[in-house]
């Protein structure tokens, strides 16, 4: 079976810790805690940038905390991650 669409322009966009944490947000749910699968030996070489990154933030003004979620983006297993990020979520009491 051949298609006689072109698909140009087409791609996938690999999703943010972010925008995962909106949409657990939207259907009520919370992360409580993030794992990755295992971990690549290649990964140690950013480990110097990782660092440099946290420092910086860390010197930020909590609006910029809040702005550019620092407690979610810089986290070590999302940062230096693996081939797999495991989300173990809670359903909020609220909704």
């Amino acid at each position: 079976m051949q298609s006689d669409r072109n698909l140009f322009n087409f791609h996938n966009t690999p999703l943010t810790i972010t925008l995962i944490n909106l949409i657990f947000e939207i259907n009520g749910l919370k992360i409580e805690e993030i794992i990755k699968d295992r971990v690549k030996r290649k990964q140690y070489f950013w480990l110097p940038l990782v660092y440099l990154l946290k420092l910086l933030a860390y010197f930020q003004s909590q609006k910029k905390w809040k702005k550019h979620r620092y407690d979610l983006t810089l986290k070590n297993e999302v940062i230096l991650g693996g081939n797999t990020l495991i989300f173990i979520t809670k359903k909020d009491e609220l909704l």
